[in-house]
């Protein structure tokens, strides 16, 4: 028979990490209190995933988002799902952090090179090596 489609992702964490390197924020501001603009849609997106793919209950996804009350997790993946309908740059943002969560290797429990070479790079480029 056929086998039920693949979910994006298996466990919470890897879902937070990819989103918190997706959007280049620490694992400390998508959990913690603040409530700026470039946090909550990240935090909304966590939510959405964590609710519509890995089926968690409410009151689960408050936990792992640092302790939030369940309405909170409510309210951010009902406004998630109408964003996805109206809004074509949160839709655009959802693929990337699909595609992103989906090229994650279970084996090493890491990026594949592809993933990560990019932004390693990037890091390069921008360091300033200091003599230790």
């Amino acid at each position: 028979g056929q086998s039920p489609k693949k979910p994006v992702a298996t466990d919470h964490n890897q879902v937070l990490s990819t989103i918190c390197s997706f959007f280049d924020i620490s694992l400390k501001d998508l959990t913690g209190p603040k409530r700026q603009k470039e946090l909550v849609l990240p935090r909304h997106i966590a939510m959405y995933i964590l609710s519509e793919e890995l089926r968690l209950t409410v009151e689960k996804i408050g936990q792992v988002l640092g302790g939030r009350d369940h309405t909170t997790v409510m309210h951010g993946r009902d406004k998630m799902k109408q964003l996805i309908n109206k809004d074509r740059e949160v839709q655009r943002m959802l693929i990337g952090v699909r595609q992103k969560i989906m090229s994650y290797d279970f084996s090493t429990k890491d990026y594949h090179l592809s993933t990560i070479y990019p932004l390693f790079l990037n890091n390069l480029s921008t360091r300033k090596f200091t003599k230790s």
